[in-house]
């Protein structure tokens, strides 16, 4: 870190690290809580573990989507690109809490790094999700959808659960699910564990 920093002094007047733990060693920083991260510990049994009620109620909205088309896609095209950034653009501006606003050339340019979720109603993609895996470890930043076609699927719950089936199918054991809809994360068994952000101007 005190290498980096050195580095980073010489081309920024404010330097930040956002979502690390408490006692990062950051010696002439500020620290602030940051906003929990939904993490959910998976295993072979999650879902014989689960009260049965959850479990049939679950079944019950995967079952909504039986009907749609679901692909596991890496590098994906720059046409579908833009489709995945329309369906972010969506969430992105439904959000009541707004965050980085992402352009299409992250999503091109990490397409190489990522596995993505897709999923169509026919031939109309209507819903995405952008996994990350490392080892045991998978993360879920972004996803979005379409709005009118959530009414019908109820996708946010399906794209999560479809996402919790491909990491007990990969031998994952944690799910990063980020930031926000916290008591919807909740009902999937995420713990919210704490983040902290930390500052450091070149002006005292």
């Amino acid at each position: 870190l005190n290498t980096v920093n050195q580095n980073l002094y010489k081309k920024a007047s404010l330097i930040a690290y956002k979502g690390f733990q408490k006692n990062l060693p950051l010696p002439g920083f500020t620290n602030a809580k940051g906003l929990p991260v939904a993490i959910l510990p998976i295993h072979k049994n999650y879902w014989l573990d689960m009260g049965k009620e959850r479990r049939r109620n679950f079944k019950r909205k995967l079952n909504k989507g039986k009907s749609l088309r679901i692909e596991e896609a890496s590098k994906v095209n720059p046409d579908l690109i833009e489709k995945i950034f329309n369906l972010y653009l969506n969430t992105h501006h439904n959000s009541p809490l707004q965050f980085e606003k992402l352009n299409s050339e992250y999503f091109l340019q990490t397409s190489s790094l990522c596995k993505y979720l897709l999923f169509y109603e026919e031939e109309k993609l209507i819903a995405f999700a952008q996994i990350f895996t490392k080892g045991t470890h998978m993360i879920a930043p972004y996803m979005g959808m379409d709005y009118e076609r959530n009414r019908e699927y109820g996708l946010y719950f399906i794209i999560a659960l479809k996402i919790i089936e491909i990491g007990l199918r990969d031998g994952v054991t944690i799910i990063d699910f980020g930031v926000t809809s916290y008591q919807f994360k909740s009902m999937l068994g995420c713990e919210m564990v704490p983040t902290w952000n930390y500052y450091r101007h070149k002006n005292p």
